[in-house]
């Protein structure tokens, strides 16, 4: 097996998000970017780059950790207590990581709690009972965990289930409070809709409003207005990934107009305005200006 290979390099070989091996198994991949923790530095872990490309929840939440230089680096056997912990939540053995979590977060508590990676892990792989330990013992619905829901979401029906109920959010990617959930009309805190953005295949639009003004000057009631089903794409996310890991081209682009169904989406309210999110392949058409 090589040695210490960065982030980037790890999940290119391998990684959760790939059903399929490609150059070193999942649990060898676990073990490259776990190595982060024993010190192990490459130059491309802090590359922007790496940002961009590595679109894997559970390498995000380590390399969060990871690459925090306030701990005393692990010894080579603590750093395989964490490995194990992972490839326990990797194939769901929930007794092994009840028994192992404690002594794994003791060792550089807190700055290398392993509660998110293995959060991030169990809704990867749609192990529902180590999502729910995890939540139990203090991880947060930051933007990994929902994307590893929305990933897991794609592939495992309990995670989907688990998904649908708080939707909305783990489709703008923010952090959820564990202890309630989003009201249904898509109402949220949010001061701009700048600051929402889509991930992997989601659409952000807004509806085109009709004219409530006929051409003699006369106002119409809105109840009175028929809703079109035109609307301009305001942010697209970087696409979804196919069962390679590699990422799948949007059909659309932000400043589209576009033909949206005339149900479905998911509702967001930012004060008074309406925005939808939809995934690209719920889009119909798109709208030739020049035509």
């Amino acid at each position: 097996m090589a040695r210490d290979l960065c982030f980037l390099l790890a999940k290119d070989l391998s990684g959760p998000v790939a059903s399929t091996v490609r150059g070193i198994s999942e649990e060898e991949w676990l073990w490259h970017i776990v190595q982060h923790m024993r010190g192990v530095r490459h130059k491309q872990d802090y590359s922007p780059a790496t940002h961009t490309r590595l679109w894997d929840p559970v390498g995000y939440a380590v390399r969060k950790i990871a690459l925090n230089d306030n701990y005393q680096p692990l010894t080579e056997s603590e750093t395989c207590m964490y490995q194990e912990l992972l490839v326990d939540a990797l194939h769901g053995n929930l007794e092994s990581v009840k028994a192992k979590f404690g002594l794994v977060k003791a060792l550089r508590d807190p700055y290398l709690n392993p509660v998110q990676p293995v959060a991030a892990m169990g809704a990867l792989k749609g192990h529902l009972p180590i999502v729910e330990f995890a939540l139990d013992r203090g991880a947060t619905k930051d933007r990994e965990f929902c994307l590893a829901v929305q990933q897991g979401a794609n592939t495992n029906p309990e995670m989907q289930a688990y998904y649908e109920k708080d939707k909305v959010w783990y489709l703008m990617g923010i952090e959820l409070p564990t202890d309630r959930s989003p009201k249904g009309n898509g109402a949220t805190s949010l001061k701009s809709i700048r600051a929402l953005v889509p991930l992997l295949d989601r659409v952000l639009v807004q509806r085109i409003k009709a004219e409530t003004k006929t051409a003699g000057g006369i106002f119409l009631p809105e109840s009175s207005v028929e809703k079109l089903n035109e609307a301009k794409v305001l942010a697209v996310g970087p696409g979804g990934l196919d069962k390679d890991g590699k990422r799948i081209a949007m059909g659309v682009s932000e400043g589209d107009r576009v033909i949206i169904p005339q149900f479905g989406g998911s509702p967001i309210k930012v004060g008074e305005e309406e925005y939808t999110l939809y995934r690209d392949s719920e889009i119909l058409a798109k709208i030739r200006e020049s035509a």
